[in-house]
């Protein structure tokens, strides 16, 4: 292998980290300032903020679900685990 990286490389395998982590990859003319359905405001912009806090609220939305299954989970084992108990002193 050889030891000099071109940009396409560089740049194909951070789209491929970050798609593994949940992020939308799209190509750039499709989010290009000046289009009706730009995602940019203008075309040095790297950081889109409005999609950015639109995922991190969807996922803070998921995760509190996550959380609220979880202690629900929990909470029915405690209480199986409490009646159990009680049918045992009987």
């Amino acid at each position: 292998m050889s030891g000099n990286f071109t940009e396409s490389v560089v740049e194909d395998a951070a789209l491929a980290w970050l798609e593994s982590l949940g992020y939308s990859v799209k190509p750039g003319p499709e989010i290009a300032s000046g289009d009706l359905v730009a995602e940019r405001t203008y075309r040095r912009q790297i950081v889109l903020a409005a999609v950015v806090a639109k995922n991190a609220t969807v996922r803070f939305r998921r995760n509190v679900q996550n959380m609220h299954i979880a202690v629900s989970k929990k909470a029915t084992a405690c209480k199986r685990e409490i009646v159990g108990s009680l049918d045992g002193l009987q």
